[in-house]
């Protein structure tokens, strides 16, 4: 007997007993309604900063309606459009602080950067705007100011109206840290990537074109590659599987620094096993990456939400990661991947034995799981939760 998942899975395990492939998963349109019917009051112009070319901003977002607007833009164009209209709620949507940071390595001018940025944050609210701030990090990743930007997420974090999470695990650390008023915290779960990238090659097809056995273990972390993610230390536990004559390989792929990339591609000069491909991963390439893999790996050493996590079960890849952040929310041990205790020794090793393990039928069944568990995480509930926050806000 098949069920709604089989489809996504007869390509990468064979016809073993598994039988016709069904019809597809809905479309990436199907998750993306319009709100109209949380909008009764006046509509709501939401602008976000900064806008990045990643599908997360495009699906928590979805599509325009006459009473929901959305569109890239900073503090100073959510000023104007606050000073412009009376008609409608302006909301100004904070993600990722770094970009205060990135150009500027002179620390007088990032204090003057932060510093303007707040006192117009206080201005826009003076005008009647709304302040949300989605919490992807415990911290932004290698900030230069770690000071100063503690002193910014502590001030936009009393700041804002509403403050977004997508998980629930370690919020009350970050929350008293921060000094942010429990009431005004909002959780809102990450939407899965089902149907946003192609998924038609077959597991054979993407196998061959890394040159994979097809008995091997492949173990595989996709994204930008930095020091928290612990990329080093993933490289030593598949070198010591390999050393005590365990079959499996590591490919990793995504963007580095200069440094980092040299470092990566001589590794996998040095040890055969290993499979580093430095760059930007076109759109196109995410399904042969994820269907060669059997496991995606992502031994962060500091994580608050992982896009990673949510991109590999929406392909059907069980997650080999440590018990931390939204990980421990997001993943079943045993069920939708492997779960380690990262303080000890050799945790992450004893869990990659664990996949190699894992015989063909229960890496399927986990395959499955993990497909379920990404389902169930729609975009459409996220931004009724973001309208209903909005909303509250109003009624109060």
């Amino acid at each position: 007997m098949t069920n709604k998942f089989t489809s996504k899975f007869f390509h990468l395990f064979g016809s073993k007993g598994i039988g016709k492939e069904l019809s597809p998963l809905p479309k990436v349109a199907d998750f993306m309604p319009q709100f109209d019917p949380l909008l009764q009051d006046k509509p709501v112009e939401i602008l976000y900063w900064p806008s990045y070319q990643n599908p997360y901003q495009r699906l928590f977002y979805g599509r325009d309606g006459e009473h929901y607007l959305t569109r890239p833009g900073c503090i100073d164009e959510a000023l104007e459009a606050a000073q412009s209209s009376n008609q409608k709620d302006v909301c100004f949507h904070v993600h990722w602080l770094n970009s205060l940071f990135k150009k500027n390595k002179n620390s007088t001018t990032a204090h003057d950067l932060v510093e303007e940025f707040l006192q117009q944050c206080f201005s826009f609210k003076r005008l009647g705007g709304l302040v949300i701030w989605t919490i992807h990090n415990a911290e932004e990743h290698e900030c230069p100011e770690p000071e100063l930007e503690f002193r910014l997420r502590k001030e936009l974090g009393q700041l804002a109206d509403i403050v977004i999470m997508h998980s629930c695990r370690n919020n009350n650390k970050i929350i008293e840290e921060l000094g942010i008023q429990h009431d005004k915290v909002l959780i809102i779960e990450h939407g899965s990537y089902i149907n946003v990238y192609e998924n038609a090659v077959p597991r054979h097809l993407a196998r061959q074109r890394f040159k994979l056995r097809t008995n091997v273990t492949s173990f595989l972390n996709l994204g930008f590659m930095r020091p928290y993610k612990g990329i080093d230390q993933l490289i030593g536990a598949v070198s010591q599987l390999n050393e005590t004559g365990k079959d499996a390989s590591l490919t990793l792929a995504g963007s580095a620094s200069k440094e980092d990339s040299d470092y990566l591609t001589m590794v996998a000069k040095e040890k055969l096993f290993i499979q580093a491909y430095c760059g930007w991963v076109k759109d196109d390439d995410v399904q042969y990456y994820m269907n060669a893999a059997d496991f995606v790996v992502l031994p962060y050493k500091n994580i608050l939400t992982s896009g990673s996590a949510l991109l590999s079960l929406s392909f059907g890849k069980p997650v080999i990661a440590p018990k931390r952040g939204a990980l421990v929310d997001l993943l079943e041990d045993g069920q939708t991947g492997f779960l380690y205790n990262p303080e000890e020794e050799n945790g992450l090793l004893k869990a990659l034995l664990r996949g190699i393990e894992t015989p063909v039928e229960k890496r399927f069944s986990m395959s499955q799981a993990a497909l379920s568990q990404a389902s169930k995480l729609l975009w459409s509930d996220a931004r009724a939760k973001l309208i209903g926050g909005i909303r509250s806000i109003n009624d109060r």
